[in-house]
């Protein structure tokens, strides 16, 4: 009821200025009668701005709406991220020791027969793992900022 009651208010208005460039114009010898000719599409003037003015409403709510929902869409990315990175660090959680102690337990039995294999084999699992925790950073990083 706001809106069309609206609509109606403003259609008023442009109807009255409708009429008073039709009567300024009237004055001019070029355009004598011009506010009389226009009596008749009054009217239609009237109701084509009902129909603007709603128009023009229900394109904002639409663009509203849309707004909304890449808001929420937005929203729900974010959720899935988040509930991704938490399982994959409860996943990390349960891995990690596991492989560290197998990894130092193969380090350890070489360290007997091998020391130089042994010492390589430790910088080499130092680097997998700084490399790991980076990539992993980079990527949460990433798509938590829409890259």
């Amino acid at each position: 009821m706001t809106h069309l009651s609206g609509a109606v208010i403003i259609s008023g208005i442009w109807v009255a200025i409708a009429k008073g460039w039709a009567s300024a114009l009237a004055s001019v010898d070029a355009f004598r009668g011009l506010d009389q000719k226009f009596v008749p599409d009054y009217p239609l003037l009237f109701a084509s701005g009902v129909m603007i003015y709603l128009l023009a409403v229900a394109l904002h709510y639409v663009l509203l709406s849309v707004e909304f929902s890449r808001e929420m869409e937005k929203r729900e990315i974010q959720a899935r991220v988040l509930a991704r990175d938490s399982e994959l660090k409860a996943l990390k959680a349960q891995v990690n020791p596991h492989f560290l102690f197998n990894s130092l337990n193969s380090i350890s039995a070489l360290t007997s027969i091998d020391a130089g294999r042994a010492r390589e084999m430790c910088i080499l699992l130092a680097d997998f793992l700084r490399k790991t925790l980076g990539l992993g950073e980079k990527t949460v990083d990433s798509v938590t900022r829409g890259t």
